[in-house]
């Protein structure tokens, strides 16, 4: 791992909503292998986890790319995110967090009266980074098959954020 770098990707994947940052962490560990065997010294690699058992985890340090393909993509069908689907990450930014809070509750009540086998709402919760330039943050995700033509059709006040097929939902 980088000296100070959140360790998003491995046991952050499970923390952060929308799991699928998990490549990220598969795609930093073979890096960080072929650096430890640099040089004349044979080099090793010491991973801290509080998920050893985890696909990711195994599949990396096998350096097994077609196993984490495979087992990420059956995780990606069945949890619905892309690419079985597209997603819309809002995101509501208030000083007050209570306030930030209720109206995300308030928009997810809302698109949840839409949510069906096609359209998932899920949220809200704490973005990965609750706090940022003294506004609290909480997201509201939705998955489906068009969901920004769901979330046109709201009427949405100012601090309102919305992210069409974001490029992480951290």
């Amino acid at each position: 791992m980088d000296r100070g770098e959140q360790p998003r990707g491995v046991d952050g994947a499970g923390a952060v909503p929308g799991g699928p940052e998990r490549g990220g962490g598969f795609a930093r560990a073979p890096r960080r292998v072929g650096r430890a065997g640099r040089g004349l010294k044979p080099g090793r690699v010491v991973a801290q986890t509080y998920e050893p058992e985890n696909y990711v985890i195994r599949s990396a340090a096998a350096q097994d790319y077609r196993a984490f393909f495979e087992a990420e993509m059956k995780y990606r069908e069945e949890a619905y995110y892309p690419p079985f689907c597209s997603v819309v990450r809002l995101v509501y930014a208030h000083t007050n967090d209570d306030r930030g809070r209720s109206e995300a509750e308030r928009v997810y009540r809302l698109l949840a009266r839409q949510s069906s086998d096609l359209l998932r709402v899920t949220g809200p919760t704490p973005a990965f980074v609750h706090r940022l330039r003294g506004r609290y943050r909480w997201q509201v995700l939705v998955r489906g098959e068009n969901p920004a033509a769901v979330v046109a059709g709201l009427s949405l006040p100012s601090g309102w954020m919305v992210d069409v097929d974001p490029q992480s939902v951290a």
